[in-house]
């Protein structure tokens, strides 16, 4: 291993990097001005490495006092690079922890695939959860079935028509969680959301993370609004033109949402307003009307508290 090819980086608890010396430069193409401030310790790293194991290791390295091991990172122009890295976590003038150390040596006797940590068929999954954001389809679940108990205080709910309604509207709102990620991501706005952990900010960063391909995001959109207008169909053919109507909104309202040339994201107060109406009052209603065929005013009231609340 070659000393001069040290490279010593310290982050805080969140991963944002506080110092980054001239053998990091030299290994990973950056200059401090470029990420000190701007950067995160994930960024030299594969996605698929951050979700299995960067968790682990730090654990580790907290547990114990250190971890050591053989990993992939990447160089600023993309390239994998075989190296070695000891973790050890810094502390405060009190003794608290506050961050991280990782201190990196290019292996140039191996190949990056030596080198790779194995990816488990669970990170692989956890892998799609992330780009598609699946934890956030609690905000279509909880209207669509509010509605159907609107709906049952009149008719008797078919869980057939139920679960098509569901996965319609799951599909619809994965489209729209995944056409967000892409225009944010042609945009600029995630490269310059250096705050990305804040909840509900910086969408699932999927793309940033090297998960999946700016283009791969974009075809998980367009084959879910598809999917959802062909389950949509039968929907249609139940209850009538106003759920292709409702249907409409929600799509148009998504995919522009972060998408030119309206981009209701940076309306002022456009973007919660649509978000408000098409989780609250407009999906409530459309889950009642799918049962019942028509859009019941209680519906409607139903979905006002539901809407305040996403």
């Amino acid at each position: 291993m070659d000393k001069q090819m040290n490279s010593v980086i310290t982050c805080d608890l969140d991963g944002k990097l506080e110092t980054y010396n001239e053998g990091a430069e030299k290994l990973f193409g950056y200059t401090p001005e470029e990420i000190i401030g701007k950067g995160r310790v994930s960024d030299f790293s594969p996605g698929q490495v951050v979700l299995g194991h960067v968790v682990n290791w730090l654990d580790e390295a907290v547990k114990k006092g250190a971890w050591e091991g053989d990993t992939v990172f990447l160089h600023k122009d993309g390239h994998e690079m075989p190296c070695h890295i000891k973790i050890t976590p810094t502390k405060g003038k009190n003794g608290e922890h506050i961050g991280y150390c990782g201190v990196t040596t290019l292996l140039e006797t191996k190949t990056p695939d030596q080198v790779r940590p194995k990816i488990s068929l669970m990170t692989k999954v956890f892998t799609w959860l992330v780009i598609m954001r699946l934890p956030f389809l609690t905000a279509t679940i909880v209207p669509i079935l509010v509605g159907a108990a609107v709906a049952h205080l009149h008719f008797d709910v078919s869980w057939g028509w139920l679960g098509l309604t569901l996965l319609g509207a799951s599909l619809l709102h994965i489209g729209t969680n995944t056409a967000n990620d892409y225009f944010d991501h042609t945009s600029g706005t995630d490269k310059a959301n250096y705050n990305y952990m804040v909840p509900f900010s910086g969408g699932s960063r999927s793309i940033q993370m090297g998960l999946i391909s700016a283009k791969g995001m974009l075809t998980v959109a367009l084959v879910s609004f598809a999917l959802s207008a062909v389950v949509g169909i039968p929907l249609i053919l139940k209850a009538g033109l106003p759920v292709l109507w409702l249907g409409l909104i929600g799509f148009v309202s998504g995919f522009f949402y972060t998408a030119p040339p309206f981009r209701f994201a940076s309306w002022k107060g456009m973007g919660e307003l649509l978000i408000g109406l098409n989780f609250g009052p407009l999906m409530v209603a459309g889950s009642a009307l799918v049962q019942t065929g028509k859009l019941l005013p209680e519906a409607f009231l139903a979905g006002i508290p539901i809407g305040f609340l996403v």
